[in-house]
């Protein structure tokens, strides 16, 4: 997983104005795979969901072997929510927070909407095991 070089020299400048000494700096998934992961040797999926944006990394023997981008995140549950229920999206956020996929609600469309929202997410995570379980011995299931 690489890192945008104009991005790197904006950090690096940023911290040389603040005084202060940086050492090293390193992408969100291998922080991630750092400090999740460890020294575990088996095989991981890392899915990181942010508001509009995901991330899922495959760590094989602590090396990331498959790291997928999404353009899809937490918020395009949230959007859905609030046009399902015509509601505001703050009020939808709370809604979601609230809520279990497997619990019985008042809004008998509220789950199936989330659910709807979050399949694009979860095909990209089940084309993303498929992907590696094409190319690798040791399958994830």
């Amino acid at each position: 997983t690489g890192a945008n070089k104009s991005l790197i020299k904006q950090y690096i400048e940023i911290f040389k104005k603040a005084n202060l000494n940086l050492l090293s700096l390193e992408t969100e998934s291998f922080a991630l795979i750092r400090s999740l992961v460890g020294a575990d040797l088996l095989n991981i999926m890392i899915i990181d969901m942010g508001a509009s944006t995901s991330s899922i990394t495959i760590v094989s023997k602590g090396i990331p072997v498959i790291t997928r981008s999404l353009e899809l995140g937490g918020l395009s549950i949230t959007r859905a929510i609030s046009n399902s229920l015509n509601i505001n999206l703050e009020r939808a956020e709370q809604f979601k927070q609230d809520l279990s996929l497997d619990s019985e609600t008042a809004e008998n469309s509220l789950p199936q909407t989330v659910e709807k929202a979050f399949a694009p997410i979860l095909n990209e995570i089940r084309y993303t095991i498929n992907l590696y379980n094409e190319v690798y011995s040791d399958k994830i299931e």
